[in-house]
């Protein structure tokens, strides 16, 4: 991981969004148990919904054929029993992802997301008894109520979703929580709903007939 500043002590300004009621739920292994090692930056990284938001790690795999891939969302909002609505892998490189989220889990998206025909990715993903299910996000439909399965086709909204560097494979439980095997690191994505802002100006155009009829009675 040269050349990455890793500072998980930075502050964060994450408003006054309920932290405590979306703590993430789910269980990785640990970092020695994955094929890759890594870390982000920070184990916290907030915005605006609708707005692009830089995600930055640093990661090595061993294997000179293997790949690192970033899951965003696929698990649970803690004590709703309702998953986040959301999963995608992105296949990464560098030291940084741009995440734009308002075109993330679409066919516009910006990212190397494993769900475009276009990118090649070695991912696999098993039920709870280790038996593959599939082999890609787009076989994944074939897992009935696996998260975000029934087609990515909305940006993020305002919630937390989980970070995770991995090398691919991954479990789906019953109530369709897509979780890593196992995980180089986690972070958690918060965004927050967008605000007007105080200073809009408005500008209103005058009906040309209350001109003209002004003009003929001045």
């Amino acid at each position: 991981m040269a050349g990455i500043n890793v500072d998980k002590s930075s502050p964060v300004n994450s408003g006054s969004y309920p932290i405590d009621s979306v703590a993430s739920s789910g269980v990785t292994d640990s970092a020695s148990q994955a094929s890759i090692t890594g870390e982000f930056t920070k184990s916290r990284y907030t915005g605006v919904a609708g707005d692009p938001i830089e995600i930055a790690y640093g990661y090595n795999n061993p294997d000179p054929d293997g790949a690192a891939y970033l899951l965003v969302g696929g698990n649970q909002i803690s004590n709703t029993g309702q998953t986040v609505g959301f999963v995608d892998v992105i296949k990464i490189s560098g030291s940084t992802t741009t995440i734009n989220t308002r075109l993330i889990g679409t066919e516009k998206t910006n990212v190397q997301s494993c769900a475009l025909e276009e990118v090649s990715c070695d991912i696999e993903f098993r039920d709870t008894n280790g038996d593959p299910i599939a082999d890609s996000l787009s076989n994944l439909t074939a897992s009935s109520g696996a998260t975000g399965a029934s087609g990515l086709v909305r940006p993020l909204v305002p919630q937390r979703y989980r970070l995770a560097i991995t090398d691919g494979t991954f479990t789906v439980d019953d109530s369709g929580v897509v979780t890593p095997t196992a995980a180089a690191d986690q972070a958690d994505l918060i965004l927050k709903k967008p605000k007007l802002s105080d200073n809009v100006e408005v500008f209103t155009s005058v009906d040309p007939k209350i001109s003209t009829s002004q003009n003929i009675l001045g």
